[in-house]
């Protein structure tokens, strides 16, 4: 299968129904599947004939058995559950040129359970991960910040921790600090890649393996990677490799990615 074809909204609709099917399989780590469901359908009626969009909203991902994550603080903990949110949209794939896959992304996820100190009672605990996209809070200008700020970029905590912690009295963030920086440069990602990551990350391999390597969810990740990845690697190198430069349309570049890269002398 070729999995560097042009898109439609038909195949991305499909990828998230056959992400769907598949993951409901395994309910231990996917209590309701429906989010990616609901994505599907709204991939299908809202996408126009030039750009694919949807919303997977809070779709709730169980670290299986005891609920726990090694090496973990606080160290006593259980009940783990991870909440993942991603509203995304970008253009169909288009093998001849090298752009920027999305125009827009809205990428969190939300860790949430249950920690002992102690004989103590258990309190809740809370953590979160946000991917960025820069051009799209500055509406693509230079805002003269004093910090490196990678197009996409990982960071710890962003708003979602922001708001627990102001909104709520459950939560503390004690002697822990919490800066917004580092922020990571990371390859972007839909719902698809975002799934495949928090199952590399946070469950157990004695878990998702079977899952991982099932024939059907890995064509699914595949034409993902590719939809998403592609693009962005070939951007990447195009900084040792100026040939590659000779299709990208401006909207996507090596220094826009790793804003620290030293210009080849």
């Amino acid at each position: 299968m070729n999995y560097l074809e042009k898109d439609n909204k038909e195949k991305i609709a499909r990828d998230l129904l056959n992400l769907y099917n598949v993951t409901r399989k395994y309910s231990n780590i996917f209590p309701d599947t429906k989010p990616l469901y609901d994505a599907s359908e709204e991939c299908r009626s809202m996408s126009s004939e030039s750009r694919w969009k949807y919303a997977v909203n809070s779709l709730r991902i169980k670290v299986p058995e005891e609920g726990t994550i090694p090496n973990s603080f606080p160290q006593k903990h259980d009940s783990i559950e991870l909440y993942f949110s991603c509203s995304v949209q970008g253009k169909y794939f288009n093998p001849e040129r090298v752009y920027d896959p999305l125009e827009f992304l809205e990428f969190n996820i939300e860790i949430e359970g249950l920690g002992y100190l102690d004989n103590s009672d258990a309190y809740d605990i809370y953590s979160s991960w946000h991917l960025d996209k820069h051009s799209q809070v500055t509406g693509g200008k230079d805002t003269g910040s004093k910090y490196i700020h990678p197009e996409y970029h990982f960071t710890f905590g962003g708003k979602k921790l922001k708001e627990q912690l102001l909104g709520t009295q459950s939560i503390s963030s004690g002697l822990v600090f919490i800066p917004s920086t580092p922020r990571l440069p990371h390859p972007p990602m839909d719902a698809v890649l975002g799934v495949d990551f928090i199952l590399q990350q946070f469950i157990s391999s004695k878990y998702r393996d079977d899952l991982l390597f099932s024939p059907e969810y890995q064509d699914v990740i595949r034409r993902s990677q590719a939809r998403i990845w592609k693009k962005y690697a070939t951007a990447f190198a195009s900084h040792w490799n100026p040939d590659l430069k000779s299709d990208m349309d401006g909207t996507i570049d090596c220094e826009k990615l790793y804003p620290n890269i030293i210009h080849l002398a």
